[in-house]
């Protein structure tokens, strides 16, 4: 089990790997929400919403209500629940939103599984 701080860390020095290689082969992606996204999955958006004292939790403020009902390492912790999101946001119009948010969940996922 590991802390939220390290969540964080594993998550931002990700996704600055993420951004070095797309950069290094000059992807044609649109960087700046899928970044923001990331960020906003890894700081406020997390799969540890249904924690009772997680990191992300405490940032949400009065939302986090809405994830009382949720048991921890539940759907949350689902990693086709964040499929989907990426899914509906493709529909939307904002694929590299939900990849964002998709992956900062997945690594916040894979780093609980370790």
């Amino acid at each position: 089990m590991s802390s939220g701080r390290i969540h964080e860390a594993v998550s931002i020095a990700t996704l600055v790997l993420i951004v070095a290689i797309l950069q290094f082969y000059k992807a044609s992606m649109e960087l700046v929400p899928f970044v923001a996204a990331w960020l906003f999955g890894t700081f406020y958006l997390s799969p540890d919403l249904d924690a009772t004292y997680s990191r992300p939790k405490n940032r949400i403020k009065g939302f986090k209500y809405l994830f009382v009902f949720n048991r921890h390492r539940g759907i949350m912790h689902n990693p086709y629940l964040w499929c989907l999101i990426f899914f509906f946001c493709g529909i939307a119009g904002y694929p590299f939103i939900g990849l964002g948010l998709m992956g900062s969940a997945i690594i916040h996922i894979m780093v609980d599984k370790y």
